[in-house]
């Protein structure tokens, strides 16, 4: 018998990643996706897989080699899982390509999303963000923290996503306050 997590770590070891979703985010949110299933149910396998394979396209969207790493990851992971006849490469394949979403209609699908928007809170998500390279200067930074990731406690699909995100977003707002109040206390 195959065993499937074993090959998608070997496949994602021979893949070429983007720095901000990396093989360490793509653990982060496997580990929290089954950590928001163990209280909120839902396929542990179909969970697992999904955050395994999230992000396998997203370096290719940020190359602008495709439009939607999404889209092109669910196609790329169920073309992957039905090398080894996994019988939910399809379920995997829907979570994948709805990960981008705010909200679906399945579990497995929401978990994998609030999963997700958690590597952008704690420590760990504030260096990401000050990471991407589509902001260039700390202005536009402190922007995106505040119209994007302050919001991201009240978007959570799972009652167990919103309870992890309102810890982790005090760690983003410690940041964010205490930067501030040296930005405004700078000479002249």
């Amino acid at each position: 018998m195959v065993d499937i997590e074993e090959k998608i770590f070997e496949f994602l070891n021979n893949i070429e990643l983007d720095i901000t979703h990396d093989l360490g985010h793509i653990k982060r949110v496997t580990y929290n996706a089954r950590k928001i299933a163990e209280k909120e149910g839902g396929n542990i396998e179909i969970i697992t897989y999904s955050a395994l394979l999230h992000d396998i396209s997203k370096k290719d969207e940020v190359d602008g080699i495709i439009k939607d790493h999404a889209l092109e990851g669910a196609h790329r992971a169920e073309e992957f899982l039905n090398k080894y006849n996994y019988k939910n490469s399809s379920d995997v394949a829907f979570c994948i390509a709805s990960h981008k979403l705010k909200r679906t209609d399945i579990l497995e699908a929401n978990i994998l999303i609030d999963a997700d928007k958690l590597d952008l809170l704690g420590y760990t998500g504030l260096a990401r963000i000050l990471m991407n390279k589509k902001r260039t200067s700390l202005e536009e930074h402190l922007e995106y923290i505040k119209n994007k990731i302050f919001k991201i406690p009240e978007s959570m699909n799972t009652e167990t996503g919103k309870k992890i995100a309102l810890e982790k977003i005090k760690i983003i707002e410690e940041y964010y306050n205490g930067i501030k109040d040296e930005i405004k206390n700078t000479y002249r």
